[in-house]
């Protein structure tokens, strides 16, 4: 998979996932899930979709030129699959009304388990985002970060 395809297929993830994030608000009409942590999901998801949608974009249009075609691949596995687990961790923690932490908890009233698979598998799919968006940012031209990059 070359850089270009590589930003083309994380814009196609990004739409897609803020198609199935949008949606996804209609399961705050169900009985059961907390609804505080089914909108945070909710939120959660058009950010990550933004995110997709713009480091899909800058790889594109050649913003890392010192990334390889391996190292874009890897990105966009963890960048678009830490999404798309993000958004489903973030729906079921809402079905099982679990927080990953005690402020959390207190927020959205329900159960801190920060230990528990589902908190295991949110952190995760955001340290597999970080990565991700580390390696295509060291990808980066210093002087492309000062605008003085070379015009093709």
């Amino acid at each position: 998979m070359s850089v270009k395809s590589s930003g083309q297929a994380l814009c196609v993830h990004g739409a897609l996932l803020w198609s199935v994030t949008a949606f996804s608000g209609f399961l705050m009409t169900l009985p059961g899930p907390n609804t505080k942590l089914l909108l945070v999901a909710h939120q959660k998801g058009f950010l990550h979709s933004f995110s997709l949608l713009g480091f899909g974009a800058a790889l594109y249009m050649g913003c890392f030129p010192k990334t390889t075609p391996t190292k874009a691949y890897v990105s966009f596995c963890l960048l678009s699959g830490g999404a798309w687990i993000s958004l489903i961790g973030d729906t079921l923690a809402a079905f099982l009304n679990e927080a990953v932490g005690p402020l959390g908890a207190e927020l959205h009233d329900a159960t801190a388990n920060p230990d528990g698979a589902n908190a295991t598998v949110l952190k995760l799919s955001a340290m597999a985002m970080g990565i991700g968006s580390i390696m295509l940012c060291a990808g980066a031209d210093a002087a492309g970060l000062l605008g003085k990059a070379k015009a093709e």
